[in-house]
C-alpha cells in the first residue's frame, strides 16, 4: 500500500513537472512562431503602402524599395551568405550598393533568425514530448491543458509588458536591445545606408509592435481556450 502511494505520488509530482515544462516552451514556440508575420513579404508590402510611411530621401521609389527589402529578406533567409543572394541579384540592372558593414549586420541577422528557428522548433517539440503523455492519460489530462493555458498566460504578460514598454520608449527599447543581439558597431549606419534607406526607424517599430501584439493575442487565446477545456476536464475526471 504504502509503495503504490509512493508510486502515485512520484506520477503526480512528474506530471506537475511535465505540465510547467510544456508551460515554459510554449512562449519560445509562440514567439518564434509570430515571427513569421513580420518576416514576409507581405508584411514589406503591407508597411510600404501605408501614406504615413517615410519615402526615401535619397531616390528610392515605392517599386524600387520594396523589390530591394525582398531580396534583403530572402538573403537573410536563405542557405547561402547574404552577400552571395545579394550580388547574384538583379543582374540586367544596377543593384543597390551595401557596404561592408551592411553585409556583416545582415549575415549576423541571418545567423540570429536560424538560432530563434531552432529555439523555437525544438520548444514545440520538447512541449509535445511532455504533452502528449499527458494527454494520453485521463488523470493527468487536465494537467497538460493547464500547462498550455500557462504557457500562453506567460506568453501574453511577457509581451503585453515588452510591448508597452516598446511602445512608450520606442527609442531606448531599440538601442539597449540591440547590444545583446549584435556586436558593438555593427548595427548602427548612415541615413544614406542602403539598409536604413530600406527599413528606416519607423519600420522596426511597426515591427515590433505587430510582432508583440500578435504574440500576445496568441498567447492570451491560448491562455483562454486552456483554462477553459482544463477545467472541464478536471470536472470530467472527477465525475469519473
Amino acid at each position: 500500500m504504502r509503495k503504490r502511494h509512493s508510486a502515485n505520488t512520484a506520477t503526480r509530482r512528474l506530471a506537475w513537472l511535465a505540465s510547467w515544462g510544456v508551460a515554459l516552451c510554449i512562449p519560445w514556440a509562440i514567439v518564434g512562431g509570430t515571427m513569421e508575420i513580420v518576416a514576409s513579404e507581405a508584411f514589406l508590402r503591407h508597411e510600404y503602402a501605408k501614406p504615413s510611411f517615410p519615402p526615401d530621401s535619397f531616390g528610392f521609389d515605392s517599386k524600387a524599395r520594396l523589390e530591394n527589402a525582398t531580396v534583403v529578406l530572402e538573403a537573410i533567409r536563405a542557405a547561402e551568405p547574404p552577400e552571395r543572394v545579394l550580388l547574384g541579384s538583379f543582374p540586367d540592372r544596377p543593384r543597390p550598393v551595401y557596404t561592408h558593414r551592411e553585409l556583416e549586420h545582415l549575415a549576423d541577422v541571418q545567423a540570429r533568425m536560424r538560432v530563434v528557428q531552432r529555439i523555437r522548433f525544438g520548444a514545440a517539440a520538447i512541449a509535445l514530448a511532455m504533452l502528449l503523455p499527458l494527454l494520453a492519460n485521463r488523470r493527468f489530462r487536465a494537467a497538460g491543458i493547464r500547462g498550455i493555458a500557462r504557457g500562453g498566460a506567460v506568453t501574453a504578460l511577457l509581451l503585453g509588458v515588452g510591448s508597452l514598454l516598446a511602445l512608450l520608449r520606442w527609442d531606448v527599447f531599440f538601442v539597449r536591445i540591440h547590444p545583446f543581439l549584435f556586436p558593438d558597431g555593427n548595427w548602427t549606419f548612415a541615413w544614406s545606408d542602403t539598409l536604413i534607406r530600406l527599413f528606416p526607424p519607423r519600420f522596426w517599430l511597426d515591427a515590433s509592435l505587430v510582432w508583440g501584439i500578435s504574440a500576445l493575442g496568441v498567447g492570451f487565446a491560448t491562455a483562454i481556450m486552456g483554462f477553459i477545456l482544463a477545467r472541464r476536464y478536471r470536472g470530467a475526471a472527477q465525475a469519473a
